[in-house]
């Protein structure tokens, strides 16, 4: 495989689905994957813990940009859509490369169809919310 943002799709699938620990369904994974780097281990890893720590506000925030509540979704859309936002919002991905890299794992992952809504979704993330680093605190 040897694709960070497909081993935690799979796992994030795998957990929503199945109900499996994350913690596990990872271990496995990474183990089974030799030719990932350690740099990619950590972004797979990352991506899972991130992304399932911040379900609840990264579906909130694609609720607002999406036709179609995120709890209707099916599930594949759902957790790409949640990968793509948290890269977006949480991590230092540049947003055309976190965009581009979550549309061409919808068409990898057999959710071609998808391809032009998760694409129309990120995009509107992008261009419209803050992220992280964009946060200004005033006490």
């Amino acid at each position: 495989m040897s694709d960070p943002r497909r081993l935690a799709f799979e796992v994030l699938l795998r957990v929503e689905q199945g109900g499996a620990y994350a913690n596990a369904v990872l271990d496995a994974k990474l183990a089974a994957d030799l030719d990932l780097s350690p740099r990619d281990r950590g972004l797979a890893t990352e991506l899972v813990y991130g992304t399932l720590r911040r379900a609840l506000s990264l579906d909130w925030v694609l609720d607002q940009h999406a036709s179609r509540p995120v709890e209707a979704l099916d599930p594949p859309v759902r957790q790409l859509l949640r990968l793509g936002a948290y890269q977006l919002l949480h991590l230092k991905v540049p947003d055309h490369a976190a965009v581009a890299t979550t549309v061409e794992l919808t068409r990898r992952v057999g959710q071609r169809r998808a391809t032009g809504f998760v694409n129309a979704v990120l995009r509107a993330v992008a261009r419209r919310m803050p992220r992280d680093d964009d946060v200004v605190v005033v006490m």
